[in-house]
């Protein structure tokens, strides 16, 4: 009887670990997804919003990558759970895959397999090759490769969607410009401190040849000229003088009539786009890479924005299954702490 109710209890015990490993996989599988789905709309929207969203999923698909290294500890285990992750968001890109699949979805995809197992891997080394379980020691070691990962995969679906395709639309490539733009607006003010970029051509015009004409004051006094002394007609006059100036500059720029009334990020951004439909397909195709390219060194720079809040809530919810009863600590004979699921 007692033998029997010890056989129960471990068949019971084990279903219990192998319910644990699935819900672990699900909740891996499901984040996963919800990364891609979210990114798919933000690349096709170009929403900041989707962006976000994306990321607090990315963020949270790390801490179940991270309780999935810490609480399975075998590569083997954890292998087939990252091997879904990576399939499920695929059916997001379905259309890219089948019939006709797209090289760079697929290599996106490859990467972010690799890299991943490449990741879970390190981090399966680790927890074997130390006594003592340094949650953070391996979480930094594995959760900035693995992320690493998803932002290749982000890199060349972002290629793929925009430039293989050609889905760079008009309204979002100005919706992007002009955020980047607004982004020197600090720089641009060191030369024309009440300049901003949504002012429209005339109005800007108008404050550049004011900022001028008071950096010209040391030179016009020296001509016997103070302008602060100056009837407000003269003074209209040195200002019109300048505005022509800037406002043929501008025309020259432009290679035609000049729309004083659009702002100057449309300005600025028709006079970027005419430079780069000018060039050839293949030197387009190659900006567009490098654009990618950068992007996802840039993201990479930014990774530990995602990776350092995720591995901490991932020690959270460790210590927390560890209270109750999700998984426990024991040691081998060698006396290394391991967890084990519950």
């Amino acid at each position: 009887m007692k033998i029997r109710k010890k056989r129960m209890s471990e068949i019971t015990e084990t279903l219990l670990k192998k319910v644990k490993i699935v819900g672990l996989g699900a909740a891996g599988a499901g984040l996963s997804t919800l990364t891609f789905f979210v990114f798919n709309r933000f690349l096709i929207t170009a929403q900041f919003s989707d962006l976000l969203f994306s990321s607090i999923f990315l963020a949270l698909y790390l801490v179940i990558l991270a309780l999935q290294v810490m609480l399975l500890r075998r590569f083997t285990y954890i292998a087939p759970l990252v091997v879904l992750a990576v399939i499920a968001p695929l059916f997001i890109f379905w259309s890219y895959i089948y019939p006709q699949p797209s090289l760079f979805v697929v290599i996106g995809f490859m990467l972010f397999l690799l890299m991943t197992l490449i990741a879970v891997e390190y981090g399966s080394r680790l927890l074997r090759n130390t006594l003592k379980i340094h949650f953070f020691t391996i979480m930094f070691r594995v959760l900035p490769k693995a992320l690493a990962g998803v932002l290749l995969c982000v890199s060349f679906l972002s290629y793929n969607h925009y430039v293989h395709l050609g889905n760079f639309s008009g309204d979002v490539a100005e919706r992007w410009f002009q955020a980047a733009l607004t982004t020197t607006e600090p720089v641009v003010h060191l030369w024309f401190p009440t300049i901003t970029f949504d002012m429209s051509i005339e109005e800007a015009i108008a404050h550049m040849s004011e900022t001028q004409l008071r950096r010209s004051k040391i030179d016009l006094l020296q001509q016997g000229i103070n302008i602060d002394k100056l009837p407000p007609a003269a003074r209209r006059g040195f200002i019109e003088n300048i505005e022509v100036q800037f406002e043929s500059m501008f025309e020259r720029i432009e290679g035609g009539t000049l729309s004083k009334e659009q702002t100057l990020y449309s300005f600025i951004y028709g006079v970027v786009e005419r430079e780069i439909l000018s060039l050839s397909p293949t030197i387009q195709a190659l900006g567009g890479a490098g654009v990618i390219l950068m992007l996802f060194f840039a993201l990479r720079g930014l990774a530990f924005v995602l990776y350092l809040p995720a591995a901490v809530v991932a020690f959270l919810l460790y210590k927390l299954s560890i209270l109750i009863g999700f998984a426990y600590v024991t040691s081998e004979d060698r006396k290394q702490d391991i967890v084990v699921l519950s």
